[in-house]
Formats: structure tokens, C-alpha cells, sequence
């Protein structure tokens, strides 16, 4: 009220014809610049509070991620409580939704079509090599573990069980009694590449891994491929969140994002992320970029088809962004067939098949591919099925170390 009337008076002296008061006049000067100076320190105050909501915000999702990945995973009490008897085959999955249900496909669809005696559990990283401990004890004959981290415990363990028979996947290894079941994710990066390469307008594209590690260097590897197999000439700027020895760049959507914001500033247009669920942030920096720069961006997901499955990643309720947001930014997905593994590794064990030592699922297996979902790149199916047929064929060799 009161900067309201000191605005009138402050209109009314310059129109007035009557004289005003030198001390009047001085009053009323003091009194503007005043009001002038609590305006600016209200315009810093309420810009610098926009910034805390918003670095808030970024932090509070990011941990809400983090947070549901755990409530997600961290269910081993239930193993703590093992049935009886236990059955002949067990299988530890962990929280990521994605690949998750991928698997549980595989699994349901094994069991339903194999005379097999099966059970599944859930796990995470911290507890699995107690889990993978228990159910060996126990008696278990086949243990299954789910992704790579989750497999880490399972390889702690089966030197101290001979006799058991274990499967993982997604990483590599030689010990006597564990079945390597590993993906041709390089080939699946190829096409996502030449997707990225037929969709950009700016010549410039990105690559986000989520640790520095050959497997991940695999999917920049068929990424880069892919896209110069389309434009020999497209720069790919390329950033990983973590080392080698360092798991957390798998889980940080909030450090995804910081990562990709600038590389989105820098003309790319199309990012490709290898990063577990730290790939929510880059579809959350597509969307933030999108409406800064004023253009439509996209992003690129992994292992499932992440269209769908970021619908069961809502976090709105913690000051995150709706997934429902990034839908219309996710140009395709590099499919990793979880599904199909897990058939072809039930299918050997029901039929007392088990061979220990690396299986690798390539996309002539059908292991690897990319989606269609929301028709982003319809347009460009002939040439990506193209280019899976030459790989198929052997025609094309898609490396498997990037050549930067």
C-alpha cells in the first residue's frame, strides 16, 4: 500500500504545477530511492530462492530415484524366511523396472511352457551375496542372478559351492560352475546410432555412459558406428558420470542431467544414455533444454524400451518432473532382450543342458534391437532394418571399442 500511494505522489509531483517544498521534495527523493533499493533486494531475494527451489527440486527427485530404487530392491529380509522344501531352481531379480520386467516375462513364459520347479526373489546389491549364500546352502541347484551388480554376488559366492549350478548376466567371466550370459550390445547400439545420425538437425549428437568400463565403451562403440554409417561426418560428444571403480553412475539421475545440459547447449541434439537409471535426468535435460533453446530435443534410452517402462518412474509427489513429460522426447530405445535370455537359459536348464562359460545374444538370437514406441523414427525403419540385416549377415562388423 504504502509503495503504491509513494508511486501516486511520486506521478502527481512531476504533473503538478504547484510547487513542493525543498524538504518535501527531498522526503519524497529519499523515500523513492529507498523504495528502490528494497525492490532490488526483493527482485535478488526472490531469484535467488527460485534457484534454491529449483536445485532443491533437482536434488529431492534425484534422491527420490535413488529412494525407490532401494524401497524397489532392498527385499532380501523376504530370503531370510526361505520356503520348504526350496525349489530346484531360484531366481534373484533386482529393482530396475525396466529390465525388471523384461526378465519377469522370461521367467513367466519359461515356467508356463517348461516342466521346471522354479522361484523368484528379490534382491539388491548390498544383500545379494547373502541371498545367493542362503539359497546355495540351502540346497538350490540353479541360481539366476539379474543384472550386472546384482551378479557381482553371486560371484563372490560360487567357489564356495562347487556343486552349484549359477547364471548371470550382463558380465563376463571363466569360473567352472557359472553360465556368462551377455549381450551384443554394440549391435544394438548401431542401429541407435544411425537413428540419432537420421534425426539430427545439428550434425551434433551425444553419448552418456554410466562408468568408464569396457561394457559400457561397448555401446559407445556401436553408437558411434551406427551414426558415421549414416554421416561420416557427425561429431558425438561424449561424457561418463563415473570411473571405473565407482558403481554410482548408474543411480544419479540428478548428475545425468548436469552432464547433459551442456551438451545439449553445445548443438547436440540427440543423446544416447548408457547409464541405468541415472538416464531419467537426461530425459529431464531434453525437456529443460528443449523449452530454454526453444527447439525439440531428444533422448535416448537403453535395455528396455523406456517409452513405457519411465511411466512407472514418477516421482511428483517428491518436486520431480511427471515422466509423462519426457515420453515426447524419447526418439527410440537400444533393446536389450532380457526376456529372450532368460527363455533361452531356462530352456538348457530345464533340459539338463547347463554349460557353464560366456554365451553372448546377438541380434541374429534376437538379444538385441530397438523400439518404435510414440513413431519418432517410422521414417527411418527401412534403413534401420537395413542395417540389422547386414549385421546379421555378417556384412557389417560393428566394433566393439570406440575409435576416440
Amino acid at each position: 500500500m504504502f509503495g503504491g500511494r509513494l508511486g501516486q505522489l511520486a506521478g502527481w509531483s512531476e504533473e503538478t504545477p504547484l510547487g513542493i517544498a525543498p524538504l518535501e521534495r527531498q522526503f519524497l527523493e529519499a523515500s523513492l530511492k529507498h523504495r528502490e533499493v528494497a525492490e532490488g533486494e526483493d527482485e535478488l531475494r526472490r531469484e535467488r530462492e527460485s534457484g534454491l527451489a529449483r536445485r532443491a527440486r533437482r536434488r529431492l527427485w534425484g534422491l527420490a530415484v535413488a529412494l525407490t530404487l532401494f524401497a524397489a530392491t532392498a527385499t532380501y529380509a523376504v530370503l531370510a524366511y526361505l520356503p520348504d522344501p526350496l525349489p530346484e531352481i531360484a531366481f534373484l531379480l533386482d529393482g530396475r523396472l525396466g529390465p525388471r520386467t523384461l526378465m519377469q516375462l522370461g521367467y513367466d513364459r519359461a515356467v508356463s511352457e517348461f516342466d521346471i520347479d522354479a522361484g523368484i526373489y528379490s534382491t539388491d546389491y548390498a544383500e545379494a551375496a547373502n541371498d545367493v549364500r542362503r539359497l546355495s546352502e540351502g540346497g538350490v541347484r540353479y541360481v539366476f542372478s539379474a543384472t550386472g551388480e546384482v551378479g557381482s554376488g553371486l560371484v563372490e559366492v560360487a567357489p564356495e559351492f562347487p556343486e552349484t549350478r549359477y547364471v548371470k548376466f550382463d558380465l563376463a567371466g571363466n569360473a567352472p560352475n557359472i553360465a556368462y550370459w551377455t549381450f551384443a550390445e554394440e549391435q544394438g547400439s548401431f542401429l541407435v546410432g544411425a537413428a540419432a545420425a537420421l534425426k539430427s538437425q545439428t550434425g551434433v549428437i551425444g553419448f552418456v555412459g554410466g562408468m568408464n568400463i569396457s561394457l559400457i565403451r561397448k555401446f559407445e562403440a556401436g553408437f558411434e558406428a551406427g551414426a558415421r554409417a549414416v554421416r561420416p561426418d557427425i561429431e558425438i560428444l561424449v561424457e561418463y558420470l563415473s570411473p571405473d571403480w565407482d558403481i554410482s553412475g548408474f543411480g544419479s539421475p540428478t548428475l545425468a542431467q548436469v552432464k547433459a545440459e551442456p551438451m545439449y547447449q553445445d548443438g547436440a541434439d540427440v543423446i544416447y544414455h548408457a547409464a541405468g537409471s541415472s538416464g531419467l535426468g537426461v530425459f529431464e535435460a531434453a525437456v529443460v533444454e528443449s523449452a530454454r533453446q526453444r527447439q525439440h530435443l531428444w533422448a535416448i534410452g537403453v535395455d528396455s524400451d523406456e517409452y513405457e517402462s519411465v511411466l512407472g518412474a514418477s516421482h511428483v509427489e517428491w518436486g520431480g518432473p511427471h515422466p509423462a513429460t519426457w515420453q515426447p522426447h524419447i526418439l527410440t530405445s537400444m533393446l536389450k532382450r532380457y526376456d529372450v535370455g532368460i527363455y533361452a537359459a531356462l530352456l538348457e536348464v530345464s533340459q539338463d543342458q547347463f554349460t557353464p562359460g560366456p554365451r553372448v545374444l546377438g541380434m541374429v538370437d534376437g538379444g538385441v534391437d530397438y523400439s518404435t514406441s510414440g513413431g519418432f523414427i517410422d521414417e527411418f525403419i527401412p534403413t534401420l532394418e537395413r542395417f540389422k540385416a547386414q549385421i546379421i549377415s555378417g556384412e557389417i562388423m560393428v566394433p566393439t571399442v570406440p575409435t576416440s
